[in-house]
């Protein structure tokens, strides 16, 4: 009842036995959730792609959170982290630590870092490192420039691609938290047709929260996964050529 609230749908079902509600503007219906949380995705696959890596900084005098998600292409790494009361320059050095603590084939191709708010002052800080740097992107979720025409924000896409991750039904998440947060989110349509996810202080009256974890979440879906370049020596791709009859003359 704490990470979900009293009257979630997870709740009414699993804690009180009752019918969960069924609404069609909910972004991302209970059964994705719970499905996501059942799972267990092919390492083989999902070991092909580098971990991306987001962070929502937040203005600790409001109350909110600051937070670390960490997604390797089908799946959620570990539960959203979350920090209250850390400034920019605080946050910037734990996710520093975090990086330089993590072992070399899970560290991120991308770090987005939501821009908005005291974001700005996070990304400068950590451009400022030499490994860290080249892979920090700015986000900034108000932003319309390269957006589809479905959506009139970055944000609203965003949240889609979330949705549609969890549709696919191939991947994992194990995050009670996290779980709660994309549940409560409503969408509609602008007067031209176009998705839009309702704004955040809406979200935060109802649940009693700001969904700092999720904020978090869909700036995973900002970049495109990169594959993990795997070495092959010169005389595997010699051994190839030769049985796939396209070897040359001084290698036959």
């Amino acid at each position: 009842i704490e990470d979900w609230g009293l009257h979630s749908d997870h709740v009414k079902v699993n804690v009180l036995g009752e019918f969960p509600d069924v609404e069609d503007d909910i972004l991302i219906p209970l059964h994705l959730i719970e499905a996501a949380d059942k799972r267990t995705v092919d390492p083989a696959h999902n070991d092909k792609f580098r971990p991306i890596w987001s962070v929502d900084p937040a203005r600790s005098a409001l109350g909110d959170r600051s937070t670390l998600c960490k997604r390797r292409s089908r799946k959620l790494m570990e539960p959203v982290r979350a920090w209250r009361g850390v400034d920019t320059m605080q946050l910037a050095g734990k996710i520093i630590v975090e990086f330089e603590d993590t072992p070399a084939d899970e560290l991120p191709s991308h770090i987005v870092v939501d821009v908005i708010g005291i974001g700005a002052g996070v990304v400068d800080r950590l451009r400022e490192h030499p490994v860290i740097g080249p892979r920090v992107v700015a986000l900034n979720v108000a932003e319309t420039k390269g957006v589809s025409d479905r959506f009139p924000r970055k944000r609203d896409e965003l949240w889609w691609k979330a949705r549609e991750w969890l549709e696919t039904l191939e991947v994992e998440m194990h995050d009670d938290a996290l779980a709660a947060e994309l549940c409560s989110v409503f969408f509609g349509y602008t007067s031209a047709g176009q998705i839009k996810i309702e704004k955040k202080e809406e979200t935060k009256d109802r649940i009693g929260h700001s969904p700092d974890l999720a904020d978090a979440f869909i700036g995973t879906f900002a970049v495109t996964p990169v594959s993990i370049e795997r070495e092959v020596d010169r005389y595997e791709r010699a051994r190839r050529r030769m049985a796939s009859g396209g070897a040359t003359a001084w290698a036959a």
